[in-house]
């Protein structure tokens, strides 16, 4: 059985990104939604400028939906739904990380013009917390992913480098292991 989250439209595009089950075992989910490209063709140099981050979160009657963050920009013309993306910490649906090339409360450009790596962490009231995994970066940094794995820590792994389309690219796979409680990486 399916039950509506988001009520896209030409102006609000939605592409999942992940989805996991709370401790409760209701799923929670994380997307993006490429705005105001209505109308625009895929190539067209203004779509796929602003990308947003959502959550959302089943309480057990209704979707519990909220926007995170500014996604940025697509990674490339032609493809204007692609994003850095976002994912869940599958053992910690209340944790995600994402990857942006602005400012991810603004939607300002950032400092080094390069997609950055981010934590988020929402506490009781929903209201997020955030933290730079990658900063100040020479090089691209996208597709976060959490595995599942037996250990206490938190594996994040993510792709490094050029992204010129789907078939052509030059990205590393990288990560990092943050401790258990731990408040940065």
């Amino acid at each position: 059985e399916a039950s509506k989250i988001f009520a896209g439209d030409g102006d609000n595009v939605a592409w999942p990104c992940d989805l996991h089950l709370d401790e409760r075992q209701r799923p929670v989910i994380v997307y993006s939604v490429q705005k105001n490209s209505a109308g625009l063709g895929p190539k067209h140099p203004e779509a796929g400028r602003d990308h947003r981050y959502r959550w959302a979160k089943w309480d057990g009657d209704d979707w519990q939906d909220q926007e995170l963050a500014f996604g940025g920009t697509r990674l490339y013309a032609g493809e204007d739904d692609y994003t850095g993306l976002i994912c869940l910490d599958p053992h910690n649906t209340n944790q995600v990380y994402l990857s942006s090339n602005v400012d991810i409360q603004t939607g300002e450009p950032n400092s080094s013009g390069r997609y950055e790596i981010f934590r988020g962490v929402n506490d009781s009231d929903n209201a997020w917390t955030w933290t730079a995994i990658t900063e100040n970066s020479n090089i691209d940094n996208i597709r976060p992913i959490v595995p599942i794995s037996d250990s206490e820590d938190t594996a994040v792994i993510w792709l490094r480098g050029t992204i010129r389309t789907y078939t052509d690219y030059d990205l590393d796979v990288v990560g990092i292991v943050i401790p258990t409680n731990s408040s940065s990486p």
